[in-house]
Formats: C-alpha cells, structure tokens, sequence
C-alpha cells in the first residue's frame, strides 16, 4: 500500500508505473517524506533535518519539483542554527539570482 500522495508530480510518477515493486514503494515513500517536509515548511528535529538532508541530495530533481509545486514561492528550504537553536532559513528565488 502506498502512502497519502500530496503532489501532482508524485502523483503522476506512479499512475506511470506498470509494476510496483519494494524499491518503487520506497522511493515513492520517499519522496512523500520529502511532501511532508515541505508542506510544514522545513524539518521540525535535527534527526529530521538530517533526514531531510539526505533525500533532498538523493532525489535533486524530484526535489525541486515537489518544492516547486508545493511551495512556489521559495527556492528551496535548508537548516541552520543560530543561537545554538535549530531554525529554517528560506531563501527566495529573487535573492538566489543576484548572485
């Protein structure tokens, strides 16, 4: 059985799959951790930051996807810790492209 799908891009990955085989079901499971993540608006723990961390490194493009879907205002979402505090930082695109 298949997790609660959030986005269309995910969404469309499996009505494109003919066969489901465990590693489908765990990069689809995968990539709904990624929906979660993005749709509370980062990670909410260190243990999930680093969680967050390495799917978002695993699956780039499927990344900027869902985040472009679900979140289009913002480039991307990353960890930081200032005040010894974990906190999110979101950069814009606007920002990004002046670099």
């Amino acid at each position: 059985m298949l997790p609660e799908i959030q986005s269309a891009f995910v969404k469309g990955i499996v009505e494109k799959q003919e066969v489901v085989d465990a590693k489908f079901r765990i990069y689809i499971h995968d990539l709904v951790k990624i929906e979660d993540i993005v749709s509370i608006g980062g990670p909410g723990s260190f243990k999930e930051g680093i969680n967050f961390y390495f799917l978002r490194t695993k699956y780039k493009k499927e990344y900027r996807e869902i985040l472009r879907e679900m979140n289009p205002q913002r480039k991307y979402v990353s960890t930081i810790n200032p005040d010894e505090k974990l906190s999110m930082a979101i950069v814009e695109i606007e920002e990004d492209r002046k670099v």
